[in-house]
Parts: structure tokens; sequence; C-alpha cells
């Protein structure tokens, strides 16, 4: 959106900080939004116009009954690949 209105930013770990689920720590999986000082209260403006809109209605849609049935196969399915515990065999 920034980009659209010709402000320069620049998105720090853009793709590094949606690699890895867990918590967010800052400047190591974080992602920060940098502009130029003279366009900060423009590029501010513009945020908080796109957070005042509604959201959209299509967001709240619960998932099919096909997608939870396709799920429930795929667990059995290939269960396998998931890791888990290990045995250990006697030999060890």
């Amino acid at each position: 959106m920034l980009e659209a209105h010709d402000i320069p930013c620049l998105v720090h770990n853009a793709g590094f900080g949606g690699l890895f689920p867990g918590p967010q720590i800052n400047a190591y999986n974080t992602r920060s939004i940098m502009v130029p000082e003279e366009r900060a209260a423009e590029a501010l403006e513009l945020l908080k116009e796109y957070q005042s809109q509604p959201p959209d209605p299509a967001d709240g849609l619960k998932p099919k009954a096909s997608g939870k049935l396709r799920n429930i196969l795929e667990f059995f399915l290939f269960g396998w690949f998931v890791p888990g515990a290990r045995r250990r065999s006697d030999t060890e």
C-alpha cells in the first residue's frame, strides 16, 4: 500500500520473519516497516485508514465438511510422516 502511494519503504525481516513459527523476538524474527522520516506522517495516516476499515466477511467462513474430512484422512494416511518418539531396541 505504501509503494502504491509512492512512499519508499523497507520491510526488515520480510522473508525470514515468516519462516519459523514461535515467539516473536525483536530484531530476530519480527518484521519492521521503515520509511523515510519526511514521509512518516503520511505513512502513518495511510496505515490508520487501512486499520479503520471493517474486516472482510469472507475471513470468518467456517471450513467445509470436505476440508475436515480431508484433514482426518491426511492425519491417518500420512501420520507416519510426523516425527515421534522411537522405541529403543534391545541391542543398543
